[in-house]
C-alpha cells in the first residue's frame, strides 16, 4: 500500500463518493488529511486510514445486539 492516499484513492478505499468523503471530513468522522507541500493535494497517511478502519470495524463488530 502507498504511504499516502489521495482523495480519490481514499473515496475508492471506503467505497464512497468524493462528496460523501468531504461531508465525513467536515463532520470530523475521518482522520485529518495532510499537505506535503503548501499548494499540494490533500493526502491521508495510509497507516492512519487503516488504523481508523480497524477501530471502526471493531466498534461495529463488538456492539451489543439490538433487541427485536
Amino acid at each position: 500500500m502507498a504511504d499516502y492516499l489521495t482523495t480519490k484513492a481514499l473515496a475508492e478505499r471506503l467505497g464512497v463518493s468524493r462528496s460523501t468523503l468531504t461531508r465525513a471530513i467536515n463532520k470530523g468522522s475521518l482522520p485529518l488529511p495532510v499537505r506535503l507541500a503548501p499548494s499540494g493535494p490533500l493526502l491521508w497517511p495510509a497507516a492512519e486510514v487503516e488504523a481508523f478502519l480497524a477501530r471502526t470495524r471493531r466498534a461495529t463488530t463488538s456492539s451489543p445486539a439490538k433487541p427485536d
